[in-house]
């Protein structure tokens, strides 16, 4: 979806971002999947479209991933990490990244 400026006059364009708002697109410049790494304390997710504004959106895909006690811990250049409790295994996760 593309974002019209706060300038924008021009109708077409405004039409069209309010009917991909209605159909449920977003902004979003990346969706994907991780799992958490059940061995540490974080995980690392590696993505060339992530930025130091970029917001990570994490949507737990399972009963592991609803009980992991997640947090996004930092957000920077190509990667963003995931803090979480350790062992537990299978934790799932979509995520988008958009843009801020």
């Amino acid at each position: 979806m593309n974002v019209p400026a706060k300038s924008e006059t021009d109708l077409p364009k405004i039409i069209q971002a309010i009917a991909d708002l209605a159909v449920g697109n977003s902004n979003a410049v990346r969706v994907g999947t991780v799992e958490l790494d059940s061995s540490a304390e974080f995980t690392v997710v590696n993505d060339a479209l992530c930025s130091e504004r970029s917001m990570p959106v994490l949507v737990p895909v399972n009963a592991a991933a609803a009980i992991s006690g997640w947090y996004v811990r930092t957000v920077r250049k190509s990667a963003f990490e995931i803090g979480h409790s350790a062992n537990i295994p299978g934790a799932l996760f979509r995520y988008e990244l958009r843009r801020n």
